[in-house]
């Protein structure tokens, strides 16, 4: 299971935000008096309504998420518009036991697990013999390991790049390990920001539009 924590934030994002969507209708020395008209919480939620998402680009929350497969890591570093990541490099971080992978619910239901991890055994095996008896440097080594091997990022997203990442991984056709970590950063920015992230969820819901057309699905806009 993905674990994430949230290691740093835009401090008050909610109250940056709304700063930046009053500049947009109003001078400067006004977007205090007219911040005393309404409570945060209300503006937030108008111009989370209306869709004036280019304000949430002003701030950003920076993501600490282990134990997550090579796989998983693949998918994430295709979002690359607002988003910066920084991962575990195989190359200069020695890889430990086989224990260290990523076992998918269909595998494990099918009763091939030792199977599974037999097989990992064998490529964690070669990996160590590489290393320690052959001298073949880790950069080399490293082309052994599955891509169902664990590994470590953070990443920063500005509000409306992460808000775009959720619309497609909280999808129930998004692939299963990537929807558990989306599930688990929207639990953590709730935290932050509640307001921007009340209604966040998959496109299907919140856009009202299914990227995958799969009108078979429950969620599926009528």
């Amino acid at each position: 299971m993905p674990v994430v924590g949230v290691i740093a934030y835009t401090p008050n994002p909610e109250y940056v935000i709304e700063t930046g969507y009053l500049q947009c209708h109003s001078h400067f020395d006004d977007v205090n008096d007219k911040r005393m008209k309404k409570e945060l919480h209300e503006r937030v939620e108008e111009f989370m309504r209306t869709g004036h998402m280019s304000v949430t680009e002003h701030a950003s929350i920076t993501f600490s998420i282990r134990d997550i497969s090579r796989s998983c890591s693949h998918q994430i570093v295709r979002h690359r518009i607002g988003v910066a990541i920084s991962q575990m490099s195989m190359r200069y971080t020695r890889i430990g036991d086989a224990e260290e992978i990523v076992i998918p619910a269909s595998i494990e239901n099918a009763g091939l697990t030792d199977l599974y991890l037999k097989m990992v055994g064998l490529c964690h095996g070669t990996y160590q013999a590489m290393i320690n008896e052959q001298k073949i440097p880790m950069e080399d080594a490293r082309m052994v390991l599955p891509i169902g091997t664990k590994t470590e990022i953070v990443m920063t997203f500005d509000i409306r790049s992460l808000i775009h990442f959720l619309q497609l991984r909280l999808s129930k056709h998004a692939q299963w390990e990537i929807r558990k970590l989306a599930n688990k950063m929207l639990k953590e920015v709730k935290k932050v920001a509640p307001t921007i992230f009340k209604n966040a969820g998959p496109g299907c819901k919140t856009k009202k539009i299914c990227p995958e057309n799969k009108k078979d699905c429950p969620l599926y806009p009528k």
